[in-house]
């Protein structure tokens, strides 16, 4: 039984690859064309994901539900065959805080005065390149119609009138 009633950050990526396994699985049986017993399994493994992943998602409250789908439209997600560590996991962690510090300090004067709003916000370049490298957003829960990045910005500027 599955009793989440909302999800954390991390819950919330988890579920969203879960989804994603799902296009992921019919990706596979078409493109390797794989029939027979196999293609039983696999159709049976994506029928089992979609079980739990609906489950999932319908036990949240309705707000949660509209969290996790502007979560959906403001990540990116990347599968990286990692046959052998190359970096002490103490390395990597260090790496991102930086990385993040970086990310900050460039958004304060790209971001600040941002006249994006609707439909340009998809297309910005800063945007597409932060969650390239999965920079964390500041705001998740914002409108799709919003960026994830320029809400720090405005939060200020609000307190600051």
């Amino acid at each position: 039984m599955i009793t989440l009633k909302y999800l954390n950050k991390e819950q919330k990526n988890t579920v969203i690859m879960l989804g994603m396994m799902l296009d992921v699985l019919d990706k596979v049986i078409a493109v390797l064309k794989i029939d027979g017993n196999e293609r039983g399994r696999l159709r049976a493994s994506r029928t089992n994901i979609k079980v739990v992943f609906e489950r999932l998602v319908q036990g949240l409250e309705h707000k949660h539900q509209q969290a996790l789908l502007r979560a959906s439209k403001h990540n990116r997600f990347t599968v990286v065959a990692d046959t052998e560590r190359l970096y002490e996991e103490e390395y990597i962690d260090e790496a991102h805080e930086k990385m993040d510090t970086i990310a900050a300090y460039a958004m304060g004067s790209a971001c600040k005065n941002c006249p994006k709003k609707g439909d340009d916000v998809e297309g910005c370049e800063l945007r597409e390149a932060l969650l390239a490298y999965n920079i964390p957003l500041w705001d998740e829960e914002c409108e799709h119609s919003e960026c994830p990045y320029c809400w720090l910005w405005r939060e200020q500027d609000d307190k600051s009138k």
